[in-house]
């Protein structure tokens, strides 16, 4: 975690492995701690600016590019006990990522597709649907020969599973002894009238903290309308380990991005912390009414004591904070920013202790582009999206069966046939 691994590094990783016993079976392990960052681009040629250059000087740079595509692709080919160095979808998004740019392992279905281990996972502390969507999707993400063509990015190839085989995705969560099991159905079967569903049985724990557990999966092929069942027959069933960290959305992020607060629009010497208010230090008439960010912040320089203000977005508020007579703590708020003197900022630290809620209404929605969209069958799936993400807002339209997802949000305003949501952090003394 914090730490970073890219270009050459990351082409070192790949070839992680482990000797065990007296025979010196060799095992893959690479593992990537939640917090880190690997990266990954294509080869590069580190030329001089010149007006020109002789045949024999491109020819050697030719010769250059083609050796590293041959090395990289010498990689690929590696395999060891039935375990390659390098699937089909890193090795595209590899070559397909030009040097300037860097291929992160930024969601957990990055490091699926990618065959990249997890450690330092936080586990949900409940079974959910979602939980059981997530698992099979992932699973069969992670086995599909179809999940392994790099053409095909993270997301859209997790919103084309979410879509179903045949357009009747859903997910059975029933009561069985002391645990759980789950059924997803409709995964794509290359036979006509045929499908996979997915079988998995959990038990749940107050709260999963270990990286070594296993679930196994059950992949079992039924036709037309026809029900699935473990002990129907294991004619064609597919079956696989997978870590617990399956559990999470593919769209869960590896780090947060929102914990490093960007400059505020409005100067260097404050920073913008998206989706927070600082609570208490608020200033003696330091409320100021239909205020934009950069009034705000305005007001706060030129107010004694002043060096941070909380801006509520959504009705143009803003409140003048001394953060010597604040709490320091940090509650996330969809509707608000908090702008702090960048010499305060170290002292400042998100409440770790709240439970983060999400509240929603009905006929509500937030305009504009979301920064992600995914295909969610029920509000749950959405709401589960929300909460893995770095989003602060969502809109669930069921007709379309879409989530959108909003990192900062504007005022919600009416929306037919949309659910808004929203988080929010309650204040605890």
């Amino acid at each position: 975690s914090d730490e970073s691994c890219l270009s050459a590094c990351s082409i070192a990783f790949l070839g992680g492995s482990v000797d065990e016993g007296t025979s010196f079976i060799r095992r893959q392990e690479r593992v990537l701690e939640v917090g880190g960052d690997l990266g990954f681009h294509a080869p590069s040629l580190d030329l001089k600016n010149s007006e020109n250059y002789t045949a024999d000087e491109v020819n050697r740079a030719f010769e250059i590019a083609l050796k590293s595509a041959e090395g990289l692709f010498s990689i690929k080919q590696a395999e060891l006990h039935g375990v390659k160095a390098m699937n089909d979808f890193l090795y595209q998004r590899i070559l397909a990522t030009r040097p300037k740019s860097m291929f992160h392992i930024e969601t957990i279905g990055d490091a699926i597709l990618s065959n990249v281990a997890l450690s330092g996972v936080k586990y949900p502390a409940r079974i959910t649907r979602s939980a059981v969507t997530n698992i099979c999707d992932n699973a069969w993400a992670a086995r599909s020969v179809k999940a392994r063509s790099g053409a095909v990015a993270t997301r859209d190839y997790f919103n084309g599973l979410a879509e179903g085989g045949y357009g009747m995705k859903r997910t059975v969560l029933g009561r069985s002894g002391n645990g759980y099991v789950g059924k997803v159905y409709d995964y794509e079967n290359q036979l006509k009238f045929w499908a996979y569903g997915c079988h998995v049985r959990l038990v749940e724990r107050e709260r999963f903290s270990f990286d070594d557990g296993v679930i196994t999966v059950r992949f079992i092929p039924y036709g037309g309308d026809a029900d699935f069942d473990i002990d129907a027959g294991s004619d064609g069933t597919i079956e696989q380990t997978v870590p617990y960290w399956y559990l999470l959305n593919s769209a869960a992020p590896l780090s947060p991005k929102r914990s490093a607060a960007a400059p505020a629009e409005t100067g260097d010497d404050f920073v913008r912390l998206t989706g927070y208010d600082l609570v208490g230090g608020d200033i003696a008439n330091g409320l100021i009414r239909n205020a934009d960010a950069e009034t705000c912040v305005s007001r706060c320089k030129a107010a004694t004591a002043c060096n941070a203000a909380t801006h509520d977005r959504w009705n143009r508020l803003c409140v003048l904070k001394s953060v010597a007579s604040s709490s320091r703590r940090l509650y996330i708020l969809s509707k608000a920013d908090t702008y702090v003197a960048r010499d305060q900022r170290p002292s400042l630290k998100p409440d770790r202790q709240a439970p983060v809620r999400i509240f929603t209404k009905s006929g509500k929605g937030f305009r504009g582009e979301p920064d992600a969209a995914i295909t969610a069958n029920t509000l749950d799936g959405c709401l589960s999206a929300c909460r893995e993400t770095t989003c602060l807002g969502f809109n669930w339209l069921e007709a379309d069966r879409k989530c959108q997802l909003f990192d900062r949000p504007g005022a919600y305003a009416d929306f037919a046939d949309s659910i808004a949501g929203f988080k929010a952090q309650p204040v605890t003394e």
